[in-house]
């Protein structure tokens, strides 16, 4: 049972980063992602926010995009799955899981005070695929002292626990809202 949760957890995950639902992750929906965020909060795509969002996004991809088996350029459902069970089983997944939450956590909090409020997890949370109403549901789960903003270290849990964690009910598995 454990490891199913793991494998719908990454599935789920799969579908947010298919932004554009054509079956496949690749350069192009980490490109949409940073782009709709910055449409989101106004901002051009000359501007610096954009700059560093597809800075972290790119920072992702090129961890991730060593997955690609057959070296097309896109991850299947099937090459994902098997990338990040096989990171997961490596031992080192949290390492790089937290560099990349972390980096992420500096794009998503747009305000700059060190923390991500709900406003801002829901730009990044919808950027993904999923609404306003689930990431609403979802935040106050992630926010472990319930003072309405999720710090860079409740983050870096949230994360590590969605990608790590065996357990049903760990706050973690709503980082990237529910559906799993």
């Amino acid at each position: 049972m454990s490891q199913d949760l793991i494998v719908r957890k990454f599935k789920h995950m799969f579908r947010r980063f298919d932004v554009d639902g054509s079956g496949t992750v690749n350069r192009l929906d980490f490109q949409m992602v940073p782009a709709w965020i910055t449409g989101r909060l106004g901002e051009p795509l000359s501007s610096p926010v954009h700059k560093k969002l597809q800075a972290a996004y790119d920072m992702v991809w090129n961890q991730i995009s060593g997955m690609d088996a057959n070296g097309d350029g896109s991850l299947t459902e099937a090459e994902w799955l098997d990338g990040w069970t096989k990171a997961a089983n490596s031992g080192s997944i949290e390492q790089v899981i937290a560099q990349a939450a972390d980096l992420v956590f500096e794009c998503v909090d747009t305000s700059g005070d060190g923390e991500i409020g709900a406003d801002e997890f829901s730009t990044w949370l919808c950027a993904h695929g999923a609404t306003d109403a689930i990431a609403a549901e979802a935040f106050p789960k992630l926010d472990y002292d319930g003072d309405g903003r999720i710090s860079k270290a409740e983050n870096r849990k949230n994360v590590c626990d969605f990608f790590t964690s065996t357990a049903m009910d760990a706050r973690g598995n709503w980082q990237f809202g529910t559906g799993w």
